[in-house]
């Protein structure tokens, strides 16, 4: 599919912007759109690592004192165990499963360089 190459401004992305239509954007605009989304999703990666090792540290420092919060001038954090049960479709009689089961649904992207 062909895109129009009018309109071709430097990429500024409004996330306040609720939609733009697909033929109002160039292919070159695209592009850097989706590049700009690869880099944002590798930040996240990397911070997201970084949060698993601080929150590794921390949990350390919670096990060596023998407590589950930890206090600064600044900041506290907590540690609480949360449980949820759940059930396996396999498990149950198919007519409980449409009951009594929930389905959500939502979008998902797969983003790849190509």
């Amino acid at each position: 599919m062909s895109r129009s190459h009018e309109n071709r401004k430097s990429l500024s992305i409004d996330t306040s912007r609720s939609k733009e239509s697909s033929s109002s954007i160039s292919d070159e605009r695209l592009d850097d759109l989706m590049k700009e989304w690869s880099k944002v999703k590798r930040n996240i990666s990397e911070l997201e690592d970084r949060e698993k090792s601080i929150k590794a540290l921390v949990t350390d420092i919670m096990k060596d004192e023998n407590v589950d919060s930890l206090y600064t001038d600044s900041y506290n954090v907590v540690r609480k165990i949360q449980k949820r049960s759940t059930v396996s479709q396999k498990d149950l009689p198919e007519e409980i499963w449409r009951k009594y089961s929930k389905t959500s649904e939502f979008p998902v992207f797969y983003l790849k360089r190509v």
